[in-house]
């Protein structure tokens, strides 16, 4: 299960793009963070492997990491199934600092994915350093892979590229058995969207 973020105010449900990038300005994502990984490990069963988002400028406050440490430590020491997803928002410089704080998590036991990759500020140079354990694909390639050749090549080239790395690819918004039988001739395994199940509420 991918963990996912919604604000409920005056009984409106805000989606998480339409919010997180406020949080952002106010220097808010860390805490943001801290406080919805929190809440998915009260309330998700522990048999669930847990897909949590993470936004890397969290990573530029040198407490997060231990604080996030404290979370996650007592539910990987049960052995809980735990993937870090990391999406590149923006240029961010890949210190001795950040490659710390990964060691620091795969440490505690936890898996790392790269979201949303093909779109934003991913890059071949976070992949090479890295080495994500999964590769998430863009879903705007993956919905228009039916009908678009060059959104085809595309997710083909990620998966290709991942292969090569090692890693194993996740595609994005998969909506119809069409995508998913095409998905799975190139020889992707791994998928989320609607075809397979609408998000719902924790509890």
């Amino acid at each position: 299960y991918e963990v996912l973020a919604r604000m409920r105010i005056n009984g409106l449900v805000i989606q998480a793009k339409d919010f997180i990038t406020v949080a952002e300005e106010l220097g808010l994502t860390r805490d943001v963070d801290l406080h919805i990984i929190g809440q998915a490990l009260k309330l998700t069963p522990p048999q669930y492997a847990l897909f949590l988002n993470v936004d890397m400028t969290s990573f530029n406050d040198r407490d997060f990491v231990g604080e996030l440490s404290q979370l996650l430590k007592p539910a990987c020491d049960e052995g809980r199934s735990i993937t870090i997803e990391i999406t590149e928002r923006e240029a961010i410089p890949l210190t001795e600092a950040l490659h710390q704080d990964i060691r620091t998590l795969r440490a505690l036991g936890c898996e790392l994915a790269l979201d949303d990759f093909g779109s934003g500020y991913s890059t071949y140079n976070f992949l090479n350093q890295f080495r994500p354990d999964y590769l998430k694909i863009e879903g705007s390639f993956v919905r228009g892979m039916l009908t678009n050749e060059s959104d085809r090549k595309i997710v083909t080239h990620i998966h290709e590229l991942a292969t090569s790395f090692g890693m194993k690819t996740i595609a994005e918004s998969v909506e119809d058995a069409a995508t998913e039988q095409a998905l799975q001739e190139i020889g992707i395994g791994n998928a989320q969207g609607l075809f397979y199940g609408a998000p719902r509420l924790a509890s």
